[in-house]
């Protein structure tokens, strides 16, 4: 899911990413702890192209080591570097609040009634709505 981020369409991006990467956490059985501990990392880190940086192979690192499985991992890591390569001067919001609201897609698909569909590639914020019936 490879879009350009433009300050137009930030928030649905990160709306979207956010669902995508929580549908994928739940599906490959992500610990809740591994992703608390993503979003510590970034606020850890005084610099904020430094903190991104260190997120991003913080992630890598989880995935080598089967914490956080790759279809997370890339959803979580592709949109981390496009916010670090972007033009966008408050880049280390920009991805505490995608980081964020991951984290909340994701405490959020443990509701009884999240029904997801299986096998999906890239979910949305909008289908990922639709899983909670």
């Amino acid at each position: 899911m490879v879009l350009v981020m433009s300050k137009q369409n930030i928030e649905d991006i990160i709306y979207d990413r956010a669902a995508d990467a929580a549908y994928h956490a739940k599906n490959e059985n992500v610990a809740s702890a591994a992703v608390n501990n993503i979003l510590e990392v970034i606020t850890q880190i005084e610099d904020p192209i430094t903190a991104i940086k260190t997120t991003i192979l913080f992630i890598l690192r989880q995935n080598s080591r089967g914490i956080i499985k790759s279809r997370t991992a890339r959803s979580l890591v592709n949109t981390l570097k496009e916010i670090l390569e972007s033009d966008f001067e408050s880049k280390r919001e920009i991805a505490t609040r995608f980081l964020g609201l991951f984290k909340w897609a994701y405490e959020a698909t443990n509701s009884y009634n999240y029904r997801p569909e299986r096998n999906l590639n890239i979910v949305d914020f909008k289908k990922f709505l639709s899983f909670f019936r």
